[in-house]
């Protein structure tokens, strides 16, 4: 994956150019970002209300909790910048492993609080007892994610101090890509489709809404790694 980095100091180009160039694919990233769990919901919709009162429940404090990592992801933005602004290219790097950790030892207390409130969370957000059971799944599901998710977030946000906002956005697109596919295959049960005509049988799990939040896990964890190491072997 090679992307070219844009520099905010090129007195060739025009600020407005440099600010679109930088902002448009962290526009499409965003909307990326936000699709994920809307996903699930649209792709556990066939399955009843119960199921997509599941999943959608817990969104707005996903979403909370979302928030305060990339708080912390601009924070860390704002400092590779000034670093690389500056030409502390030694001083960036060093800054990059201070954002690896601390996002970890930030995101896996997240985690575990996520994976104790898994229940306690939907109770909260007025779930009914009929749903509570599988929002309570789907949450202790996401919730071993939630480090990874926060490592995407913070790497991202290093990268835009780098002036490389066009990674971020590939590896996001490829996120959503699997997750709709691991949807597709763990939510619902083996069935016969029918595409142009011809007719053949998909493999299905059969797993429900517990299907959607494994398929989010994975391609997020998945997309977490992807990052780190292009991370360290990136120039």
């Amino acid at each position: 994956m090679k992307t070219k980095n844009i520099s905010v100091t090129d007195s060739s180009r025009s600020p407005l150019a440099t600010i679109l160039l930088l902002s448009w694919p962290v526009f499409i990233e965003q909307i990326l970002v936000a699709l994920v769990q809307s996903v699930d919901t649209a792709m556990v919709g066939s399955l009843g209300a119960n199921a997509t009162a599941a999943v959608s429940i817990s969104q707005a404090p996903m979403m909370m909790i979302n928030g305060v990592i990339m708080a912390l992801g601009v924070g860390f933005t704002a400092l590779v910048a000034r670093s690389v602004g500056a030409k502390e290219i030694e001083r960036a790097r060093e800054l990059v492993r201070q954002a690896i950790a601390t996002v970890l030892l930030i995101g896996l207390p997240i985690g575990l609080l996520c994976l104790a409130l898994a229940r306690k969370i939907p109770l909260w957000m007025g779930a009914a007892p009929d749903i509570l059971d599988a929002a309570a799944q789907y949450n202790r599901i996401i919730a071993y994610c939630m480090a990874f998710r926060g490592l995407s977030m913070v790497l991202t946000a290093i990268y835009r101090g780098f002036g490389d906002t066009k990674t971020p956005m590939y590896i996001n697109i490829f996120v959503n890509l699997l997750n709709v596919v691991g949807n597709y295959l763990l939510i619902y049960e083996t069935r016969p489709i029918t595409l142009f005509g011809n007719s053949f049988t998909v493999w299905g799990a059969g797993l429900g809404v517990a299907g959607a939040a494994i398929s989010t896990s994975a391609s997020a964890i998945l997309g977490a790694l992807i990052l780190l190491v292009y991370t360290f072997v990136h120039k």
